[in-house]
């Protein structure tokens, strides 16, 4: 069945920037205040020492830093693309990464139309696998640089986060395509 009707929703990059800076401190305390309640018997000690840097020189930290994020972006692409291919009749062939320029910013597009469920699961997926999780391996394991990782890449998803409220009042039969070239996504109603 073809599509009769298109609507675009576009996310302001500016306006997500504000957004996410603005969420900082929240995510902060949501995610530091439980670490800090389990561990704060052996914290004086344990934030510090316990980590999986422990091995490496203090030299090389801002390069182990530099490279988890830059793996980790690269990682966060592809966890959309991995649902979504799941949930394109085309599967892979669907899917394209890159830069949307002018502003650089790493993308994964799918480029056929999906249900709203199966977009807001390719949406989330980086949100739930690099945010929410590692945060919860750190507050179970007391590692502080899966807390940072989880802070960071939560703070990081904050677009699809905003995209994904942005489609609270969609019917679910309506299908949902990436938009091809801008942060948001197009509608198409028959």
């Amino acid at each position: 069945m073809a599509p009769h009707q298109r609507k675009e929703h576009i996310i302001d990059v500016q306006t997500a920037s504000r957004v996410g800076g603005s969420i900082i401190f929240p995510v902060l305390l949501a995610y530091f205040l439980p670490y800090f309640l389990i561990w704060k018997e052996s914290l004086s000690t344990h934030f510090f020492v316990h980590g999986y840097l422990d091995i490496l020189p203090p030299v090389l930290y801002p390069m182990v830093a530099i490279l988890t994020i830059v793996l980790g972006i690269i990682l966060h692409e592809l966890l959309h693309g991995v649902p979504w291919a799941i949930f394109a009749s085309k599967g892979w062939a669907s899917i394209r990464f890159g830069l949307l320029r002018p502003h650089y910013i790493p993308y994964c597009h799918c480029g056929e139309p999906l249900s709203v469920k199966h977009y807001i699961i390719g949406a989330l997926t980086p949100l739930v696998v690099l945010g929410i999780a590692p945060t919860i391996y750190a507050w179970i394991s007391g590692n502080w640089f899966f807390l940072l990782f989880g802070v960071f890449f939560t703070v990081s998803a904050i677009g699809d986060v905003m995209i994904v409220y942005s489609m609270r009042r969609i019917k679910s039969g309506v299908r949902i395509m990436d938009h091809p070239t801008e942060v948001g996504y197009i509608i198409y109603t028959s």
